[in-house]
């Protein structure tokens, strides 16, 4: 064994750079490639390492080599090019060779360019070394390829013609890829030839070269712009579009004249501010997908005659169109329209056979109303077979339910508790209710939401025989079948756009809304909901609930269900309960129950909450990293009584690699111990090993 030389105090702490380079020097191979990981992240730009580096680009053992070359960009120097790159030349290994030209390049050692266009075109046999025969085919592309790359990134010019002459090499793979993407840093002269291949070759080359062009700098573009507009491929004008500046006339031109739709369309967006006459003239396209960016980018006040028009084909654009059209009509129904009807909107958004965005934005631009029945219009709409739909209205009552508006708040909570649009229950079928079956639906006496069989909405008291909202925004469905009845369908309600069970799936969406929301009845419908028989609308309770906790809104009444989550089947709503108990002296006990949980993330949400220093110290050696991280956080950064040599050694002791590796990396005092353990006399050959790898990245 070799006998160490302890680690040196500098002003600033402890000099690793002696102890580790003791490590390079053993003859172990697997210690000198650890030795070199371990510098290459710890000790950056140390003159003593880097030249301990570039003598090991000599070492018998390829991998050593082949680190130690990884490892010099941290260290190298422009000098040290002539040995890197008698490295690339000499060393047989491919390895080494592809981190010499990445090393090379990184140090911009133009020197290494001719032999680099060498390498572009062939093996280059009488300057530089290669393995076995079998392999130098395979070996001898790879280092092509990292050479035409290099190449391109010192914008070698000169070599422009080397890497073509390789691409058109009919014996060679194909190297588009490679090739193009070095065009790209060749300049203007690079340009032109990415610009010759998409105008002469089809297929993949043109699609491949189009778009190693869009990466060009925009400085190379511009000389060539009005040839680029006057191609006859679209791709290729559309590249002008990036350099054109939003007054120019060629801009203006293309927004109005070009034959693409596509190309009008993104003209249109860049002049709109500066031309708002094309804007108008835009309506008239005969595309509708640039008369949508017109109507998104159209200023008021628009003129009486134009107001006029336009209303009369925004009805009618609404109606029929299926595209992007009906869409920006719906999101400017309001803006360009003064007092126009929501009922046109509200069919487009019942309409499941138009296009789903179309429908969205309708329900965004409904929700900008702010007249007294704006609430009571949206939540008609809870009832809507598209998911997407539910959760954009549910999303706009949350808003509205934060600024204080007690209809929306009541919503949610109906929504939350499972009880809107829920299908009706026999007797039978109550115990399987997603409510707890010990609490009323609405207690007597209290005013909840109602809506008419006429749909107009009000509030009443229960038993006043009135139809409930619940009752008018139910899905239709078909009747239970009566015993002995035979029915043509068994199904109970209708085929819909994502889940089945409309009243499951807005309850867990409307939980997840009410995280900040300070209503009473807030808390109790989650309350409730952490009751429920179904998993996930538990633990989307749960969820909002410690959401709520975090925000300061804790109620006393949460306490129970706390408890009975530390008690819970699913893992999920252990962990979630474990948060919430940490500030409950009451749930200690039960806290310290769930330490040897089956679940690691129920063990890591203990390890964060409770300071018992045994426990965190057993935590340390938890078969999950994640727990032993937190265990190992908590130790080193807080006062709980765990002493930081008492960490490493269990931690070694259990060659825990990652974890001493968190340690060494948050905190200077912990690092300082391992690199003194390292510098112990005849450590063995595997605790060596733990420790430089636990030092490596």
């Amino acid at each position: 064994m070799l006998k160490y030389v302890a680690p040196k105090k500098k002003a600033d702490g402890i000099d690793p750079v002696p102890t580790l380079l003791t490590h390079l020097k053993t003859g172990n191979e697997v210690i000198r490639t650890d030795a070199i990981r371990a510098i290459a992240t710890r000790v950056h730009g140390d003159d003593r390492a880097r030249e301990a580096l570039l003598a090991a680009l000599l070492d018998q053992d390829p991998d050593v080599r082949s680190d130690a070359m990884d490892a010099l960009v941290h260290f190298a120097h422009i000098e040290d090019a002539p040995k890197i790159r008698d490295s690339l030349m000499g060393d047989p290994v491919r390895e080494v060779k592809l981190a010499a030209i990445d090393l090379l390049t990184a140090l911009k050692d133009h020197a290494s360019v001719p032999l680099f266009r060498k390498l572009t075109l062939g093996r280059a046999e009488d300057e530089v070394e290669w393995e076995d025969e079998a392999g130098m085919w395979d070996e001898w592309l790879e280092i092509q390829i990292a050479c035409i790359r290099a190449l391109g990134k010192f914008g070698a010019e000169e070599a422009i013609k080397d890497i073509l002459a390789a691409r058109d090499d009919e014996f060679g793979q194909n190297l588009d890829l490679p090739v193009f993407e070095a065009l790209t840093g060749m300049g203007s002269e690079g340009m032109v030839w990415l610009l010759a291949v998409a105008q002469t070759e089809d297929g993949l080359a043109r699609k491949r070269a189009l778009e190693a062009m869009t990466k060009i700098d925009p400085d190379a573009l511009r000389p060539h712009v009005d040839f680029l507009l006057g191609d006859d491929n679209a791709a290729v004008r559309r590249l002008a579009l990036t350099v054109l500046p939003s007054d120019d006339d060629r801009l203006a031109y293309i927004a109005h004249k070009d034959v693409e739709a596509s190309l009008r369309s993104l003209a249109l967006e860049m002049v709109a501010a500066s031309r708002p006459d094309l804007v108008v003239a835009a309506l008239s396209d005969p595309s509708k997908e640039v008369q949508a960016v017109a109507l998104d980018h159209l200023t008021l006040p628009l003129d009486d005659d134009l107001a006029e028009a336009l209303g009369d084909n925004m009805q009618a654009w609404l109606l029929t169109d299926d595209g992007a059209l009906a869409t920006s009509v719906a999101r400017n129904w309001f803006r360009l329209q003064d007092g126009a009807s929501h009922d046109p909107l509200l069919t487009l958004i019942r309409d499941t056979d138009r296009p789903l965005e179309a429908r969205l934005a309708a329900v965004e631009g409904l929700a900008k109303l702010e007249d007294t029945a704006s609430c009571e219009r949206l939540i008609s709409l809870l009832s809507n077979p598209a998911q997407q739909i539910r959760a954009v209205v549910l999303t706009q009552l949350a808003t509205r339910a934060g600024q204080g508006d007690e209809v929306a708040c009541e919503a949610l909570v109906v929504a939350a508790e499972g009880a809107l649009l829920a299908p009706k229950q026999t007797s039978d079928e109550a115990d399987v209710a997603d409510r707890p079956q010990d609490q009323a639906t609405e207690e007597e006496g209290i005013p909840r939401l109602h809506i008419t069989k006429e749909g107009e909405i009000s509030t009443t008291t229960e038993g006043d025989g009135t139809g409930s909202t619940l009752e008018a925004i139910q899905i239709n469905r078909v009747a239970p079948k009566e015993p002995g009845k035979k029915g043509k369908k068994e199904h109970k309600r209708q085929a819909i756009e994502g889940p089945e069970d409309l009243a499951h799936d807005l309850a867990r969406v409307a939980l997840g809304m009410m995280g900040n929301l300070p209503a009473a009845g807030i808390g109790e419908a989650i309350r409730s909901m952490t009751e429920c028989v179904k998993d996930d609308l538990r633990i989307a309770a749960y969820q909002v609930m410690a959401k709520r906790h975090q925000a300061g809104l804790v109620a006393a009444e949460d306490l129970p269900r706390v408890a009975a989550g530390l008690m819970d089947r699913t893992a999920i709503a252990r962990s979630l309960a474990c948060q919430m108990a940490a500030t409950q002296p009451e749930l200690r006990d039960a806290l310290m129950a769930l330490r040897s949980d089956p679940d690691a993330m129920v063990r890591l949400e203990c390890v964060s909450v409770l300071a018992d220093p045994k426990y965190i110290s057993e935590a340390l050696a938890d078969e999950d990293a994640r727990v032993r991280k937190a265990a190992l956080m908590r130790a080193l950064s807080e006062n709980i009584g765990v002493a930081e040599r008492d960490v490493f050694e269990r931690l070694q002791n259990g060659e825990q690699i990652t974890t001493l590796r968190h340690g060494v990396e948050v905190s200077e005092s912990f690092a300082a111990i391992v690199y003194d353990k390292l510098s112990a006399e005849d450590l063995p050959i595997r605790e060596t090993h733990v420790l430089l790898q636990a030092l490596s990245a």
